[in-house]
């Protein structure tokens, strides 16, 4: 994806930072140190131990700590920045503070995908997701287009416009009667089995472990010759990414009621040869 969303953590932590360092310099300063010491030491005399835990707990939460916190978190990121970083002291001091801290932990990206990952009722292990997942984004960019790459990358993400994300109660929206309107239902739904097999050749295990193959984190073992027709891995991995394609492009169009409901395997089947164009 060339767009991403920001990293929150590391705007907020670089807007305090920006604040403890520049606001009301003709005067000194907040003195953000001082000010965060002297709240670490109040005491309220002839109180009890319990209001005395509170008030040093609030202490350290307080709007000067977390100053703090931050002013000394920039500082080490300012010493261990590499010799080509530059910071403008006048104009953007805090957009180049942001872009050191999201440097400090390569992988983010990563990160971010197992996090993503974690959320799902998997049987796979958290260990080997990521990994997988990649690496059939990878399979996925040696042989198919890059659209089919971004409905798989939104469906692992659970970025579908589904009922269950919005908490809204509703039936399946392909209509087969027997499940709500979420990613993981469609990982068992009979419908949607129905046409990976009829217009792709494609199935997955029923039950436990359905939704690991639905978006495609499962290790087959198999030999080539034991998968279905026989055809070997990269090109499973191409139908599978065109059937994800094909049922979110589905998804989208009867959601904006643009063809009857009866029409819905039609389109599934135009959907998935279209994506190869």
């Amino acid at each position: 994806m060339t767009k991403n969303l920001v990293d929150l953590t590391a705007m907020a932590t670089a807007a305090k930072a920006r604040v403890s360092k520049f606001e009301n310099l003709q005067h000194g300063g907040l003195n953000i140190t001082e000010r965060a010491a002297h709240l670490g030491t109040l005491r309220p005399c002839n109180c009890s131990w319990l209001h005395a835990a509170w008030v040093k707990e609030w202490a350290g939460k307080s709007f000067f700590s977390n100053l703090k916190s931050a002013q000394n978190e920039v500082r080490l990121q300012l010493n261990n920045a590499p010799s080509t970083f530059k910071v403008d002291e006048q104009q953007s001091w805090q957009s180049g503070i942001t872009k050191l801290i999201r440097i400090r932990t390569l992988g983010t990206s990563s990160t971010h995908l197992r996090r993503r990952l974690d959320r799902w009722d998997l049987v796979t292990l958290p260990g080997h997701r990521v990994l997988r997942a990649t690496e059939f984004l990878r399979l996925l960019g040696d042989t198919s287009s890059p659209r089919i790459q971004a409905a798989y990358l939104r469906t692992i993400c659970n970025g579908w416009c589904t009922k269950r994300r919005f908490q809204n109660s509703g039936g399946c929206s392909f209509g087969c009667g027997g499940g709500e309107d979420s990613i993981e239902h469609f990982a068992h739904c009979r419908l949607i089995r129905e046409w990976f097999f009829k217009c792709l050749q494609l199935n997955w295990r029923a039950g436990n472990g359905a939704l690991d193959d639905f978006l495609c984190i499962t290790r087959n073992e198999s030999t080539p010759e034991e998968l279905i027709g026989g055809f070997a891995p990269c090109c499973l991995c191409t139908r599978m990414g065109m059937g994800i394609y094909a049922l979110y492009r589905l998804h989208c169009t009867l959601r904006h009621s643009q063809i009857p409901l009866q029409e819905r395997y039609n389109a599934f089947d135009r959907f998935a040869k279209d994506s190869i164009r």
